[in-house]
């Protein structure tokens, strides 16, 4: 029988052999998104991640790294609001300002974050103005010198921006020294609610994540459930996903069915989460979801059109990775 999970979408391996996880998309955003970013990852430039909150901007720097020519170095994951200290303190050693800073005091400084591999600026809007520009000098001197002395490896920048942050940097003078001394590439990660397709595959993975991390049978989840979520706006984007269903997960018993009663915000759907109920994408979206989900339970041998509008039905469907009920 063919599911929802039944239709992943293959990406080519890795040319320099790094494991990755497959994936998977109904969407057609996405599958157009990781097929460029599979082409992108075997590439030196540097990347600037834009996106909401939870689009995932950190696992997708981790899957260029795994896919690159820097996969052999580290993954370095550095959060933003704790470099406003490192930076501050390591000036006052040097006891110099930015517009005074020699070449070999940014080498100095910028030789304690390279060891090659990949650098991951998490959250870059959370740097004072300052600090960014400190911290895009000495990057840019730091793989300059990489360029150009043997022993020094190189490595690949990859910052994350918010999205409203995004559009109050372009045009600034900052962004045009961001562009003019990394030379960046820049990926916009598309929130969850205009790739609402995408949902149930998503709830399927972090279903078995929960479970092989607790050591428990997989909990099945209503088809009802389901439907809830793909028609949710999720302002909190995929990590608000995830918070949702280990949140249910943990409320019924190990292998057993979450149902609507167990999802956070089941009590008031019109919440003042839905900030994006006229967003045009988002109807979209969830319009192509709603029809793919329908479309595969009433094609299932298991359930028919008459059972989905009937409460009392406990009828079992077989998916890929879980058993989902009719409740």
């Amino acid at each position: 029988m063919i599911t929802l999970s039944d239709k992943p979408i293959h990406l080519d391996p890795p040319k320099n052999g790094a494991e990755i996880e497959s994936a998977n998309f109904y969407s057609e955003i996405m599958r157009e998104l990781y097929k460029n970013i599979v082409e992108l990852a075997h590439q030196e430039d540097n990347i600037i991640l834009v996106g909401e909150q939870g689009t995932g901007k950190h696992r997708t720097a981790q899957m260029i790294h795994s896919l690159s020519p820097f996969s052999d170095g580290p993954f370095g994951n550095l959060f933003c609001n704790t470099l406003e200290e490192i930076i501050q303190e390591k000036l006052k050693k040097l006891e110099r300002t930015l517009e005074g800073a020699s070449y070999q005091s940014c080498e100095d400084f910028g030789m304690d974050f390279l060891s090659g591999g990949t650098l991951f600026f998490n959250s870059f809007t959370e740097l004072s103005h300052v600090n960014r520009k400190i911290l895009v000098r000495l990057m840019y001197n730091a793989q300059q010198m990489a360029l150009n002395v043997e022993e020094i490896q190189k490595f690949r920048v990859i910052i994350s921006i918010e999205h409203h942050a995004y559009h109050e940097f372009m045009g600034s003078p900052f962004w045009n020294d961001l562009a003019e001394m990394l030379n960046p590439i820049i990926i916009h990660m598309p929130p969850l609610r205009e790739r609402c397709e995408d949902i149930i595959l998503l709830i399927d993975q972090f279903l078995i994540e929960y479970a092989k991390r607790n050591g428990t049978p997989v909990h099945a989840i209503s088809p009802r459930a389901v439907y809830k979520c793909l028609s949710y706006s999720w302002p909190g984007n995929i990590r608000q996903l995830k918070n949702t269903i280990e949140h249910a997960a943990t409320a019924v018993p190990a292998g057993s069915v979450i149902t609507t009663d167990e999802l956070p915000f089941s009590i008031d759907w019109k919440s003042p989460y839905s900030t994006h109920r006229n967003n045009e994408a988002h109807n979209n979206s969830f319009q192509r979801a709603e029809k793919l989900f329908l479309k595969e339970l009433v094609a299932s041998s298991f359930i028919k059109q008459s059972e989905l509008e009937n409460d009392n039905h406990n009828t079992r469907i077989s998916f890929k990775n879980k058993k989902i009920y009719l409740s």
